[in-house]
């Protein structure tokens, strides 16, 4: 006699995660609770299947038993990778307010404007005025991380504070 397979045991993976899931609305606690019972309930199932193929006797060969959990084993991805996309989904992202966007950018505005900058020349000139290579010391705090460079650009702009 041939079992007839109910419509849960047919329907594909996402549709069955969608089941699991009820309706999503935009990242609300519930569905993000619905979709984690749903992966536990997913990877208990699956712990129980595969313990239950490793327990399976005589009357299946051992290739018929690989090849059967390797097909669960996959569905069971399958179902998995459904959930847990259902969980981003529903995870709410968190844009920047246009308040805190402003104040950034008032803030970036305030250190660029309200601060002197000098070139390489200008400091070269400040503390060796007779050197040949005016951009020399620069260079050198700059690879001993003395010093702070901002290039907008052009040359490399040092705040005038180090100095």
């Amino acid at each position: 006699m041939v079992k007839r397979r109910s419509s849960a045991e047919t329907m594909a993976p996402a549709n069955m995660a969608a089941l699991a899931l009820g309706s999503q609305t935009a990242g609300g606690v519930g569905d993000v609770g619905r979709i984690v019972m749903a992966l536990d309930a997913t990877r208990a199932a699956a712990t129980a299947i595969l313990d239950g193929l490793e327990d399976l006797g005589g009357g299946m060969s051992e290739h018929t038993k690989v090849e059967l959990t390797r097909k669960v084993r996959r569905r069971i991805s399958e179902q998995e990778d459904s959930v847990l996309q259902g969980l981003v989904d529903a995870s709410p992202v968190r844009l920047m307010t246009p308040s805190r966007a402003e104040m950034e950018a008032k803030a970036v505005a305030a250190v660029l404007d309200g601060t002197t900058w000098l070139t390489a020349q200008m400091v070269g000139k400040q503390q060796n005025p007779d050197a040949t290579n005016l951009h020399a010391v620069t260079s050198r705090w700059k690879k001993e991380d003395r010093v702070f460079c901002h290039r907008a650009g052009g040359p490399d702009l040092v705040p005038e504070v180090h100095f």
